[in-house]
């Protein structure tokens, strides 16, 4: 099995649908917006990966090189958030012209990976500007340059908290350990709250448009 193979497996294992909709990969537009979601997930792991291994003595040293890593990291996730709206807008435009049923998983999907990555965009604003956020206890202080004493453990505690505050504000919650404090993430917060109702008016759209269509199929 190729990339190419495995990309096309995972994108059909996670929004499988019925018979309306389970070819979706064969549709060019959707098929590309698959893959440059991928890539940019692949690059965004792969920056991480070799960030950590091989430009992680420079960037203890050099303020400059953390702060370019960053907003590499940062520009990547808000990348893979990019794509995840076109990918849904046009997932869910081709499965109402099929005139297919209602998959509640799929927008459970989408739903889950939005959370995640605004997670994540949230967490690499932070390491850029944490006066933007208002942050109860961290778990360790985010410096000009990379710290080496950190361990895994501490970056994990830290990722998951902001995983939090992004379900939280997913939902117009609010998390009591993370807060908003910047018009930047306050506008990060608002997006992320109208991509939630987006969600659910796709869902809302798909069930009338299955209404509208079941008095057809027993004429």
């Amino acid at each position: 099995m190729n990339i190419r193979q495995m990309l096309i497996r995972i994108a059909e294992l996670l929004m499988e649908s019925d018979r309306g909709t389970k070819d979706w990969v064969s549709v060019p537009q959707l098929r590309h917006a698959w893959y440059l979601f991928c890539g940019c997930t692949l690059a965004f792991l792969a920056s991480n990966w070799m960030g950590r291994l091989w430009f992680e003595p420079i960037m203890v040293s050099s303020a400059k090189a953390a702060l370019s890593y960053r907003v590499l990291q940062l520009t990547l996730v808000l990348s893979m958030q990019c794509c995840i709206f076109f990918l849904a807008l046009r997932y869910y435009q081709f499965t109402i012209s099929q005139k297919a049923s209602i998959r509640f998983d799929n927008i459970v999907t989408f739903y889950l990976l939005s959370t995640l990555v605004f997670a994540f965009i949230y967490y690499w604003t932070f390491t850029i500007a944490p006066s933007w956020f208002i942050y109860h206890d961290p778990p360790y202080v985010i410096g000009s340059t990379f710290n080496p004493n950190i361990g895994v453990e501490l970056r994990i505690r830290m990722e998951g908290e902001f995983i939090l505050f992004s379900a939280f504000t997913s939902v117009n919650g609010s998390f009591y350990k993370v807060q908003a404090h910047s018009v930047f993430v306050g506008l990060l917060v608002y997006i992320q709250c109208l991509s939630t109702f987006a969600l659910l008016g796709l869902f809302v759209a798909l069930y009338v448009n299955q209404k509208q269509q079941q008095p057809h199929s027993h004429r």
